[in-house]
């Protein structure tokens, strides 16, 4: 019973870290589609508050841009 116990929560520990893991990686793409996007309408001459709206990026990211 113990051992079952304890794989259970080995498998849930590993389980969060991969979630962990998962929810970064998507962050990550999500973030690089996000300036993509502002880079395609910054290039396009968009105004500023605009690509913000849609993108959620800071004014400073996309002046970077």
């Amino acid at each position: 019973m113990i051992r079952t116990v304890k794989q259970n929560e080995q498998a849930r520990q590993e389980y969060r870290l991969l979630s962990t893991f998962e929810m970064d990686a998507m962050d990550k793409g999500a973030y690089r589609k996000a300036m993509e996007t502002a880079k395609l309408m910054k290039l396009k001459n968009f105004d500023i508050a605009l690509i913000k709206e849609i993108t959620g990026l800071s004014e400073s990211e996309i002046e970077k841009l």
